[in-house]
């Protein structure tokens, strides 16, 4: 879905955005219709309507709600690719016998159908939209209703983003709400980012001239994501900033790596969906567990997993694997004696039902 995804522009990205975080809003079941405002679409996109006064009509302007409706129309043509499976034909043989033969199928789904249209009638007989009924084709549905959930909320937040001034912030929003909806199937949330990975994300090219200027405007847009909670931490993770004193650090930046840390509720809303999707081997912690145990001790300080890796000395991805139940393996003794001299040494305040 991400590559299809690309293949869009921003507008119509953020159209299908819209749609499916109204849908979610209003829909009880996958079978309902949403409404929305053409002026409210706009106004989620983070476009300001003009003021009314000095004989000016406020609202917005007719050339955006043409822009934003022919997007509209660019997302009813849109068929999704949900899933591809293997189907076996049987297929008979010459002497009667019969054998299995794959062949790869699609299961397409239209992005959303607009059904209804409300407006004003032009004096040239036509119609000025100001509100429609929509709904998601049948599998779409299904899917934002269950597993596309908050992987849908967490990209709908791109759409606050201005699309001119913020576009690293909008499309990184975007491509990370999908990374960790496609690692949930492991559970590992804290695999790295090469930065030349999340420049292409971005969809922009490093700055020959003056690199600098590319790296400072990709760390506000990681900076400018936790700040709004978008992500829950971020930091290099194979990288030598004494290498910027030299003369042509700037291949070697694009090949380093950044640990990006997903939101809490989207670990939390995912585990659920690792209980089917990961393999047995990766079964969730018990509630005794050492990696239960850091996690909840972790959460009443309230540290990330970054924060708390660097505490114990491990790697950011041992301390998301061990929280994860670490398939199976147990710490070494030298790792478990440093985890517990952490939970000793650290005094987390106590919750209600807890005991001293």
């Amino acid at each position: 879905m991400w590559r299809q995804r690309e293949e869009l522009s921003d507008l119509d990205a953020d159209a299908l955005d819209i749609l499916s975080a109204l849908w979610l809003y209003q829909a009880r079941t996958p079978h309902d219709d949403a409404i929305a405002d053409v002026a409210d679409l706009l106004a989620m996109r983070g476009l300001q309507a003009k003021r009314s006064g000095q004989g000016r009509r406020g609202g917005y302007e007719p050339e955006q709600r043409t822009a934003m409706l022919q997007a509209m129309a660019h997302i009813q043509n849109l068929w999704l690719t949900m899933t591809a499976i293997e189907v076996y034909e049987e297929r008979g043989t010459p002497l009667g016998a019969r054998r299995r033969k794959p062949t790869q199928q699609a299961i397409q789904s239209r992005a959303f159908t607009i059904t209804d249209l409300f407006g004003q009638i032009r004096l040239d007989g036509g119609l000025d939209v100001e509100k429609f009924i929509f709904r998601p084709g049948k599998v779409f549905a299904h899917f934002l209703f269950g597993p596309g959930r908050q992987s849908a909320m967490l990209s709908a937040k791109a759409l606050a983003y201005d699309p001119y001034r913020q576009k690293w912030e909008k499309r990184l929003a975007r491509y990370l709400s999908y990374q960790w909806r496609c690692r949930a199937h492991n559970g590992d949330y804290l695999q790295p980012f090469r930065v030349a990975t999340l420049l292409d994300a971005a969809g922009v090219e490093l700055d020959r001239r003056d690199p600098a200027r590319t790296r400072a405007r990709l760390e506000k847009a990681l900076d400018t994501l936790l700040q709004d909670r978008v992500i829950a931490a971020w930091q290099y993770d194979r990288w030598e900033e004494s290498l910027v004193t030299r003369h042509g650090w700037a291949p070697h930046w694009l090949q380093a790596t950044i640990l990006i840390e997903s939101p809490e509720n989207i670990r939390m809303s995912y585990q659920r969906l690792a209980r089917y999707e990961a393999p047995a081997q990766s079964a969730l912690p018990a509630p005794t567990s050492v990696g239960e145990r850091l996690k909840r001790h972790r959460k009443a300080l309230g540290l990330t997993q970054l924060q708390t890796a660097e505490q114990l000395g491990i790697s950011p991805s041992y301390l998301n694997r061990l929280e994860q139940g670490n398939r199976g393996k147990k710490p070494s003794a030298m790792v478990q004696q440093t985890i517990d001299t952490w939970l000793g040494s650290h005094s987390a305040p106590y919750t209600s039902g807890e005991t001293p």
